[in-house]
């Protein structure tokens, strides 16, 4: 089916907002940080809203690591 027209600009505007809610998110987990998130905690903050605005019945986040890894440091960010 081509997507044009009306409908394709519909899926355009919603595929628009989507990234805006996405960016809006990713960036007030980042600010609740207390200090500089490590690059495994900016790619987990973008698994995080990929699954925050993720809309299937049947999803799941798990998150995990090692000791010592900021777990909790995120898992606060995302709670505030």
């Amino acid at each position: 089916m081509k997507k044009n027209g009306l409908f394709g600009c519909a899926l355009k505007e919603i595929a628009y907002i989507c990234g805006v809610i996405v960016s809006e998110l990713d960036f007030q987990i980042r600010q609740r940080f207390r200090y500089e998130p490590t690059c495994e905690q900016v790619q987990a903050i973008g698994v995080f809203c990929d699954f925050f605005t993720d809309r299937r019945s049947q999803t799941a986040m798990i998150l995990r690591g090692s000791a010592g890894t900021g777990k909790t440091s995120l898992a606060g960010a995302f709670v505030r």
